[in-house]
């Protein structure tokens, strides 16, 4: 069962329990009291004697949930849906969410689907939701981290670590070296305390962080101002060793701010803008220390919890915090955030395109305060499990978070990480591009990038040695085409993998062999449509710019290759209008090639009116226009090669 769950909610019990009472009646008290860990051996012991029921079943699987153990949560879930159709939208989101974290995410996709469509007048929008694939969203990002356990973990619950000056702060559950051994009844655990390390020593044990911080009640997530002098932690609602609590008598959570005077800790208190009737918790500070941003689950949110952020004015006193938006925010839980030196907000999150449990995530935010859409940091920072509390020190590009994944050492551990390669995600695809065989031809290629789509997304030239390259995203497939006057086009197909540089085969490309002679009618060797004109007109019609374009290609591809144009007209009008026709209509199509990049010195021009034509329609002769547009024609014979 895990502490770190998106609040560490207290409920304090004085009075006796009533045991002359039924396990099913005990089981919902101790529910409603958030005492899941109780709730859970009532239940079950419920159902053993014949109680079971789908109201049981939905509080044993979010029991269940709310301590991260997925696997006994979807065994529940999935009787509370075989025993009822009536199950709310929250149920299919969790069930949906456990599913995916024991490994059975087509069942969870499914699931999520038949949520849309049993709830579709209800306000669903979550920018994790896309078009794109998840696996787009958060495979490529993965295997940019190296991961190993820390050294100062323990056997039960270490989490939520943050930076002070060469050392580290965290929570744990670990013994608090008091006789008298506390429980809290969410998770039938120890309460936490606040411990701090030395990050750089791998044998230094931890200790108390401060006597005046750590109380009988939770604390955790501390951060602390760059001078060393501030910090604000996580605490349950207390005044002077006694809860506070909301009108169920329930102990919620609030951000408490702490200065450092003469070496020793002084407690403030709260800050202003928590409340007895929500949870605040989990700061974080901006790298300018002007904004905080933390997690709540105050009402007008989009979830089960959404970030925050609240200015803090230079006298130290906060403004009116703000909703971080649906950009950020979704359905179900975000939490855990952290602000890097470079304007990143990292945070957890269960959202959909994630790999189950809590998610960490990462956003840009910009100098006008817009937060960039969320990217998966992916795995193996990133598991099926629990994945949260990430700090970064993006000098030394390494960094600490927490996870309550399999091969541990306790409930949760945390875990050191190196970043190997920095978001976004990119690869650069090195190559070169060679002839197969000497040749007097000059070898410029074109080298041209194109997504899985085929839509070109940039366009390069080799150096003098053929050599190339582009920058790409990782884990998607592009191809790079190349093309060559009087070569052979080639392409090939790529996928960039996780790594700074990707050196690919080189490209061979064939000198293009002419499949013609002189004398041959190019639009005959292509099989072209006729390179048809208007009557009396010259203009190249779009048909005929169709057809001009494929016999350019072979132009490109044969940079030797001369040819002369022959246009003509069919016989109406007189022999000497036509000539001039005929010598327009050659000029006109001579021109476009040269404005298309076919050199004017390779190109002849010639009109022959209606000297030529190829069918009976002479002067005098009756026939229909088609018979005449026949011979209003152009040919393309070649005269050198």
């Amino acid at each position: 069962m895990k502490n770190r769950f998106i609040f560490f909610v207290c409920f304090f019990i004085f009075a006796v329990p009533v045991w002359s009472q039924k396990e099913v009646e005990r089981g919902y008290q101790q529910f409603e009291n958030l005492a899941y860990s109780d709730a859970i051996i009532s239940f079950e012991k419920a159902v053993e004697k014949g109680f079971g029921n789908p109201r049981i079943y939905a509080a044993l699987a979010d029991a269940y949930y709310f301590n991260a153990n997925y696997p006994a949560s979807a065994k529940w879930y999935q009787l509370l849906f075989k025993n009822s159709d009536n199950n709310s939208k929250i149920h299919y989101f969790r069930y949906a969410q456990t599913l995916k974290s024991i490994g059975k995410e087509d069942r969870s996709t499914t699931l999520l689907k038949k949520m849309e469509l049993h709830f579709p007048n209800e306000n669903t929008d979550d920018s994790s939701r896309s078009n794109q694939p998840i696996e787009t969203n958060r495979i490529k990002n993965s295997g940019r981290f190296n991961v190993k356990l820390a050294s100062f973990n323990s056997a039960l619950s270490d989490f939520g670590p943050s930076y002070f000056g060469d050392k580290i702060v965290f929570a744990s559950t670990r013994d608090t070296g008091t006789i008298f051994k506390r429980k809290h009844s969410w998770t039938n655990h120890r309460f936490t305390d606040l411990y701090v390390v030395h990050s750089d020593t791998a044998n230094d044990k931890p200790a108390k962080f401060s006597k005046s911080i750590n109380s009988k009640f939770n604390e955790s997530t501390a951060v602390f101002t760059k001078d060393g002098l501030t910090v604000y932690f996580t605490r349950n609602n207390s005044d002077r060793n006694k809860p506070g609590t909301n009108e169920d008598q329930t102990t919620l959570l609030k951000i408490y701010k702490a200065v450092k005077i003469d070496e020793e800790w002084k407690v403030i208190g709260p800050l202003s803008f928590c409340s007895d009737r929500y949870n605040v918790a989990h700061p974080a500070l901006s790298f300018d220390e002007k904004t905080m941003y933390f997690a709540s689950d105050q009402p007008g949110g989009f979830g089960q919890s959404d970030l925050y952020s609240v200015a803090i004015n230079d006298d130290g006193s906060f403004a009116t915090p703000q909703n971080l938006g649906k950009n950020i925010n979704t359905f179900g839980r975000e939490t855990f955030p952290f602000a890097s030196q470079n304007n990143k907000l990292y945070f957890s999150s269960d959202r959909h395109d994630g790999f189950g449990g809590l998610d960490i995530f990462v956003s840009n935010i910009t100098g006008n305060f817009k937060i960039s859409p969320p990217q998966n940091v992916g795995t193996p920072v990133n598991s099926a499990m629990d994945d949260f509390g990430f700090i970064m020190n993006e000098t030394t590009k390494t960094g600490y978070f927490t996870s309550n994944r399999v091969n541990g050492i306790g409930m949760d551990d945390i875990y050191e990480f190196e970043e190997v390669i920095s978001l976004p995600c990119e690869t650069i695809l090195e190559g070169s591009v060679v002839a197969a065989q000497q040749t007097d031809l000059q070898l410029n290629p074109v080298i041209r990038l194109l997504d899985a789509n085929r839509t070109q997304i940039s366009t390069t030239t080799a150096d003098t040695e053929g050599r190339y390259h582009f920058t790409v995203e990782c884990q998607q497939e592009y191809t790079i085409e190349f093309t060559s006057d009087g070569f052979v086009s080639q392409e090939i197909v790529v996928l960039p993998r996780v790594n700074e540089e990707m050196h690919l085969q080189n490209i061979i490309i064939q000198q293009v062999q002419p499949a013609f002679k002189i004398g041959d009618d190019l639009a005959k060797n292509l099989s072209l449509l006729p390179i048809y004109f208007d009557l009396g007109k010259w203009d190249i019609r779009e048909d005929a710019a169709i057809e001009l374009a494929k016999i350019k290609r072979v132009l490109q591809q044969s940079p030797s290759v001369t040819i002369i144009i022959k246009s003509h007209t069919d016989s109406r009008d007189t022999d000497e209008n036509n000539l001039i026709l005929s010598n327009k209509r050659a000029k006109a199509t001579l021109k476009w090639f040269v404005e298309n990049g076919i050199e004017a010195n390779r190109l002849t021009g010639k009109g022959c009116g209606e000297t030529e034509l190829i069918n009976s329609c002479a002067d005098g002769i009756p026939c229909s226009e088609v018979q005449h547009q026949f011979n209003r024609r152009s040919e393309f014979i070649v005269t050198g090669i």
